[in-house]
């Protein structure tokens, strides 16, 4: 039911209230109980139509809510060169891997994760991978930088020996 259902349900009710109190005095007990009954299941009616409604309600404020969150975190990211979306982090810089482009025309924002190699997302909601991407880490470098800084970093030590 719906909230139409519920005012047609009450108006009812109230009709038969209205015919109950304007008879003349000569309505016997079973017809005052049978016009009662038909109050009452007008009112029950009503009940479960609102419910109904109430429910539906409930559901659009989660639906906007959901949507809301949505928007704000879209408003939270940044394209940068190669085409992808990033998630910004507190520091103003990309966190992470990019968001996926494929769910993001969809209306989803969903952040892939590395998939082995450095340069290699995937997306875990619809498993689509991309590459090459680049992954930011807290310190405002990639996971390429890195692993490259660390490599360099450690020929250096293997040169001095």
């Amino acid at each position: 039911m719906d909230m139409f259902a519920a005012i047609g349900a009450l108006k009812g009710a109230s009709e038969i209230v209205k015919q109950i109190m304007t008879a003349d005095r000569a309505l016997d007990q079973a017809a005052l109980k049978l016009r009662m009954a038909e109050v009452l299941e007008a009112v029950a009616e009503a009940r479960s139509a609102l419910i109904d409604v109430k429910q539906e309600l409930a559901d659009r404020d989660d639906e906007i809510a959901k949507l809301k969150a949505t928007f704000a975190q879209a408003a939270e990211l940044k394209k940068l060169d190669g085409g992808y979306s990033y998630v910004i982090g507190d520091n103003g810089q990309p966190l992470g891997a990019p968001i996926c482009p494929k769910c993001h025309v969809d209306g989803a924002i969903m952040q892939m994760v590395q998939a082995g190699d450095p340069d290699r997302a995937q997306c875990p909601k619809c498993q689509q991978a991309y590459t090459p991407v680049d992954i930011y880490l807290s310190s405002g470098e990639t996971v390429k930088q890195k692993r490259s800084r660390e490599r360099s970093a450690a020929m250096v030590r293997l040169s001095r020996t």
